[in-house]
Formats: C-alpha cells, structure tokens, sequence
C-alpha cells in the first residue's frame, strides 16, 4: 500500500482527473531481508529511486538493479524509501507519483572475511564467506583485474574461495553476494628471486618448456573444486632445490632472458613423494614438454605435478598419501637426475613453498 500517491487519469471525455479515493498508510511496516533485495512494479515507472537509511543515516540512493549494500548486524533495521514518477505519454493515459515507505529486518546477511591482505606474489589468498546459500551469486572482482580466477566450494555451511595471487602489486578486492558487498585493500610484494645464469648443458629444452607451460596449466588446471577436500598438511621436499618459483633463468644467446620460474627443480636420483594426499588425477609419459608425469589432485582445484619422471608408479584414479611414493626422478628436463614440482590453484601456477609453508590455507 503507497504511503503516498498523487495519480491523474484520461476520462472517456479526455481530460485528465486526479484520484481521489486511492488508499494511503503512514503505517511502516517491516519484512524480512537475507542477502537479496528485489522490487517488481506491475506498472514499471518512467523513474524511480530507492532510497536506503539506517537509523536517519543514509546507506543509498539509486536504482533498484543496483542496490549494494554491507550489512553487519542480523536484526538491524534498514528503513526504505520507493519514489515512482509516472510520466504521461502518448502510450499511457495517467500520470503520478507513488511513495512506498516501509522496513526491513536483517535475517541473514552474508559476511566476508580474508586471511590477508599482504602477501607475497605465488600465494594463494582464501576468502571465507558465511550465509552464500547459493555460489553461482557470488561475485569476486578486482581492479586491476586479478590474472586468475578463484575455485570457489563448499565446506559444511561454509563458502570459500582460493584467490590465486601471481603478480605483484596493489588491487581493490570486492566480493557481493546479492546486495551485500564488502571492499578489500591488497598488497602483492614481488616474490623472493634468485638469479640463475645455468651451465645450458645442463638444461633440457628448458625454451619450449616455459613457452608451453601456461598452455598446459590452462588446459589441464582445475575448472572448479573437486569433491575431495585436503586432507592433512603438505609436506615441503627434503630434496636439494636447484631453482625455486619466482626465480629468473638466462642463458646468453637463447630467448631465456631473466626469466620467471611458475615452479621449483629439485635434485633427486632416488624416490619422489607426494606433498600432501589426495587422487591421483593424470599420468602422461613420453610428453613432449613434460616427459613422465603424475598430477595430483588435493581437493578445492588444488594440484601438485611431478614432472620429468624417469619412472612413474601410480595409475589415474588411485589414492595417495601424503609422503607417498609415486616414482622417481629422471633426466629429461635437467641432465642431474631431478624432478620438477609445479602447484596450481585452478588455472595457475604458485609456489610450492606457500602450501608447505602455510599447512592452514585450506580448511581441512
């Protein structure tokens, strides 16, 4: 019921009448709000504004489309304002205006919250969201853009999101959940780099390699959260690390100029194991980039590849422990017996180090 309305209407004469019985309220009544704002006209207005306040302190002003709103409080009320202007035109035979006013309560409100804005770049951010009951709603956004998208999934009553981070500098993180929205500041520092000059002798078509790379992780990342969940911490490998991600390779004369590395080499001329447990996804051997392979699925599009594998133990779909035994280590990209590791949080790569190092980025 309008809490005022001023309406003119063509009679059959002609002329324009104003409506003099159209019932009006000063009544505010209060109506449940979760997440989600939506308002219908069975006469859709020329203009409109909705106007949002808490207690007298205005929150918006705007188009019903486009209400954003960051809600703290269940309970809290939120006071509201529709003003519809019906203009007259040669398609309509009235003209008005119409005022709702009425209130609605808090019931469920989404809420966000990140376990950091300051990291490091071949991190891997997670965003924790309470009372998103239906994912395909929920938004992440970022200016700059971020270069990935998250793996959003489920754990209990829970959303979360993994937000891979792998280019240094600042972003404005917003994630919205229907109406509700919430603003974040991050700092992306560059990561740790060493820089490597190698003996190319030693290196295997290390150009093709790092050209192809991204094709592969975009090809074979996750597209979204697998059904597994992590299960237990990731262990770091006890091998010798001849290069780490993030550091930088030259070789005089070949198109590896300074170079960043999306993995970590390690020496190893005997077993190699899994950093944490989890589904054996694929097995390749013989790959033209990447030789004898395993990657591993950890659950929530978190993989881990073993990559150049003189010899390789498991089979698509077994089940492995962490620390488990999956091969061991081969020549094919380094002319020492090694194995390359590469982890990839949907369609990127990040660092090793980070999972081993930060065992709780996931929920367990």
């Amino acid at each position: 019921i309008p809490s005022s309305l001023s309406w003119h209407y063509r009679t059959q004469q002609g002329a324009f009448t104003q409506l003099s019985s159209a019932t009006t309220t000063s009544q505010l009544l209060t109506y449940p709000i979760a997440n989600d704002i939506a308002f219908y006209f069975s006469i859709e207005p020329s203009f409109h504004e909705v106007i949002i306040r808490r207690d007298g302190t205005e929150l918006y002003r705007g188009s019903a489309t486009d209400i954003a709103l960051t809600l703290e409080d269940r309970d809290e009320l939120l006071d509201f304002e529709i003003n519809a202007i019906y203009n007259q035109d040669s398609r309509t035979n009235y003209y008005g205006t119409v005022v709702y006013r009425f209130r609605m309560q808090v019931v469920e409100a989404a809420q966000f919250s990140l376990n950091t804005t300051q990291t490091v770049a071949g991190s891997c951010l997670l965003l924790r969201c309470e009372y998103v009951k239906n994912t395909e709603k929920l938004e992440i956004t970022a200016e700059p853009a971020l270069p990935c998208a998250p793996v959003v999934f489920e754990s209990g009553e829970l959303v979360y999101a993994l937000i891979p981070v792998t280019e240094a500098g600042s972003y404005s993180l917003r994630v919205a959940y229907g109406t509700i929205a919430a603003p974040f500041s991050l700092n992306v520092t560059p990561a740790p780099s060493t820089a490597h000059t190698p003996d190319t002798g030693k290196l295997g078509d290390w150009v093709a390699l790092l050209a192809g790379l991204p094709a592969l992780i975009t090809d074979k990342g996750a597209d979204s959260a697998s059904a597994l969940l992590p299960n237990g911490g990731f262990l770091a490998p006890e091998y010798e690390k001849l290069f780490a991600f993030g550091d930088t390779v030259t070789v005089p004369g070949t198109p590896l100029d300074e170079t960043p590395l999306p993995f970590h080499l390690y020496r190893t001329d005997g077993a190699v194991h899994t950093l944490s447990a989890g589904k054996v996804l694929e097995v390749g051997s013989n790959h033209p980039l990447l030789g004898n392979y395993v990657i591993v699925d950890h659950g929530c599009g978190l993989y881990t590849w073993y990559v150049g594998l003189s010899e390789v133990q498991k089979f698509e779909g077994d089940p492995v422990a962490r620390g488990e035994r999956i091969g061991y280590g081969g020549t094919t990209l380094y002319r020492d017996p090694s194995v390359l590791i590469l982890t990839t949080v949907g369609k990127a790569a990040i660092s090793a180090d980070f999972v081993c190092n930060t065992p709780s980025t996931i929920p367990q």
